[in-house]
């Protein structure tokens, strides 16, 4: 039994130095890869490869203020703006496709407060840019706002007392 312990232990401790091994030898390409993009000035940023719940590569790159030569670290935060809408709708589609919600559904559903106006806009038209919904970052108090933390609610506040910019469902003018 001892003897078929050692084996079992041996073919463990095998087993791991096989997967460090291999992870190290990815990462190293990973870092390559990455490497060749910004030694070409295509990139600055931070990655983050993750496989389930194990992370298996993150390292910073480039600077995240180039003027003041702060380096990018795993830890920068970015703000990223509409790099986010590739992914909320990916989100959105999953949710429909689980039957938890409608394209179709009205913003009401979900935001009972909104004004008379918005009764119309659906999750649709948000996803489309078809809501009329003014474009917040085209107000005049947007420089002050934009880097102040908001909730949800209070950046509807800042918009649902505008009118709309067009009826929901047809195209921005």
């Amino acid at each position: 039994m001892l003897l078929m312990l050692r084996k079992g232990v041996r073919l463990l401790a095998l087993s791991l130095i096989l997967v460090n091994s291999c992870i190290a030898q990815d990462s190293a390409r990973m870092d390559q890869v990455v490497q060749s993009y910004v030694d070409s000035r295509q990139f600055m940023g931070s990655v983050l490869v993750a496989q389930a719940d194990t992370v298996l590569f993150s390292k910073g790159y480039g600077s995240a203020n180039v003027e003041w030569n702060v380096p990018n670290t795993v830890t920068t935060k970015f703000r990223l703006g509409s790099l986010t809408k590739q992914f909320t709708a990916a989100s959105i589609l999953l949710l429909e496709e689980r039957h938890q919600l409608k394209l179709e559904d009205p913003i009401k559903k979900y935001f009972p407060d909104v004004p008379p106006e918005w009764q119309g806009i659906t999750i649709y038209h948000l996803l489309t840019h078809t809501s009329g919904i003014p474009n917040i970052t085209a107000f005049p108090e947007y420089p002050q706002w934009q880097l102040a933390p908001a909730t949800v609610e209070q950046n509807l506040k800042r918009i649902q007392s505008r009118p709309l910019d067009f009826r929901p469902g047809e195209e921005m003018r």
